[in-house]
């Protein structure tokens, strides 16, 4: 028998308790899942995790740390990507591909940007990139920025 219970502790953290047949809990904080043996270690990880968070903000110093967590779990061109967005205003198509080196057509693009939505949104934290779609002359282009804070907890999280 497999029981389950989400206890928001934050905006940033949520946590999935599952207790099974071996008489110990799994709880899967930020996608790292951590075994307990008693009720009693539930309950100190509880704890610790609830004097860590800031309610409706990011940690300490400013920066996010379930940001900071998604951007650990990102590919190298991925990361390259988002470091792209936070120096830049906003970066056409054409750029982002020449920067990143992926080909003349959007399709190697599109699976690093679906890759970083898909990493943001299994996590809970909001997904920074922004995109347009422009016509001009016939032609289709789409236009990527981040705002102005998201690119400054990039711009953090990117110089450590």
């Amino acid at each position: 028998m497999v029981f389950e219970m989400t206890k928001m502790i934050s905006v940033d953290i949520c946590m999935l308790l599952l207790y099974d047949e071996n008489m110990s809990f799994k709880i899967n904080i930020r996608g790292v899942q951590v075994v307990c043996d008693t009720p009693t270690d539930v309950k100190e990880i509880l704890a610790e995790f609830a004097e860590d968070s800031v309610p409706n903000g990011p940690q300490s110093g400013g920066v996010d740390n379930g940001v900071a967590a998604v951007l650990a779990t990102l590919t190298k061109s991925q990361r390259s990507f988002l470091e792209l967005l936070a120096n830049s205003e906003e970066v056409t198509d054409a750029q982002a591909r020449e920067a990143l080196g992926l080909g003349n057509n959007n399709k190697a693009l599109a699976g690093v940007r679906a890759a970083i939505h898909k990493r943001f949104k299994n996590s809970g934290v909001p997904h920074p990139v922004q995109m347009e779609k422009r016509f001009r002359g016939g032609v289709r282009s789409y236009c990527y920025s981040v705002s102005d804070q998201d690119s400054a907890t990039l711009k953090t999280i990117f110089a450590n």
